[in-house]
């Protein structure tokens, strides 16, 4: 397995449905996991600012 490639996600105490304790993807994620690899980071990137815009316009708030 490649070394863990988004460096900003932070595993916390509650439940990652995705990825174990340690980062590794659990086996039901590992083909999304490979396509995310592939996907050039501007791309994901751009896709994170439509999914924020969306959130904002339709009144969805997240408060930590």
């Amino acid at each position: 397995m490649p070394k863990f490639p988004f460096p900003n996600y932070q595993f916390g105490q509650a439940y990652d449905e995705m990825f174990t304790p340690s980062g590794v993807p659990r086996p039901h994620y590992q083909a999304l996991y490979r396509t995310l690899l592939q996907l050039p980071a501007e791309d994901l990137r751009k896709s994170q600012q439509a999914a924020d815009l969306s959130f904002l316009h339709q009144g969805i708030t997240f408060t930590a």
